[in-house]
């Protein structure tokens, strides 16, 4: 068994994690009013969105389960969620992003103390890839599942390239998790930011959702709760995919035709 398919603490705190709510507007209205449409026009010029009407009618709280491609979907799907359903995604980043207990002077470090103040800042929680869940992380998850806004998690555990989604890269803790809080699952189909992507927009679908109902923690990590789960969000994240890139296409198309 992987180490991220374990369940390590059940014990959670039903407490949310506190964060800073104006700065989170505030960073997601400069993401989509300046960063995409004008410091980065020429390469993205803007994020539009796909099955807006499936992330209203979603009853919270969810999971956001993006495609992962590129650094720019995390800011990209933050833009695409607030446009779509005026929700705060909260994500799972990387521990590489914080400075840790180290202490030492240099950029590299200043600028993890900067990176590690905003993303505590924006409520994001902080995990090592490929490692257990430590108990405060476990408390972290479960605060964000049992408030209103929705957890992303990037099921592939890293930036993958191409448009397959390959069932062995997605990771199983998504079902644990979505089994143990009875959460549905949300996937994001996420087009235009790959590096060799031509220049425009960015398309974000929002997909059919994956529902899920609660079970027992200690029968959310068996392989025949997970792998039903698994599957449906393999297909459904493959076809948010194809939806993406297809309407990514038909809008190159016609910028084309109207250029000629």
């Amino acid at each position: 068994m992987e180490a991220m398919d374990r369940l390590p603490n059940e014990t959670k705190s039903v407490q949310d994690i506190s964060y800073n709510e104006f700065l989170y507007d505030a960073s997601a209205i400069f993401l989509e009013k300046v960063y995409f449409s004008l410091i980065r026009r020429k390469r993205f010029g803007g994020v539009r969105v796909s099955g807006s009407e499936r992330l209203r009618e979603l009853n919270k709280p969810y999971m956001l389960v993006p495609v992962h491609r590129s650094k720019t979907d995390p800011p990209a799907v933050t833009v695409a969620a607030r446009k779509a359903a005026k929700v705060r995604p909260r994500y799972l980043g990387k521990n590489e992003y914080w400075p840790g207990d180290e202490k030492k002077l240099s950029v590299e470090h200043l600028g993890k103390v900067v990176s590690g103040w905003y993303f505590d800042q924006v409520g994001s929680v902080q995990i090592e890839r490929g490692k257990d869940f430590e108990e405060e992380t476990e408390r972290q998850v479960g605060a964000i599942l049992a408030g209103p806004d929705p957890l992303t998690i990037f099921a592939e555990g890293t930036r993958l390239r191409g448009n397959d989604i390959r069932y062995e890269t997605l990771k199983q803790k998504v079902a644990v998790l979505a089994l143990e809080h009875g959460v549905n699952i949300e996937p994001v189909g996420i087009a235009g930011t790959q590096a060799d992507d031509p220049p425009g927009p960015i398309f974000v679908d929002f997909g059919e959702v994956v529902n899920v109902n609660q079970i027992e923690p200690r029968d959310a990590i068996r392989k025949v709760a997970r792998e039903p789960v698994m599957l449906e969000l393999h297909e459904k994240l493959q076809a948010s995919q194809d939806r993406a890139v297809a309407l990514r296409k038909e809008y190159m198309r016609n910028r084309r035709a109207k250029a000629i």
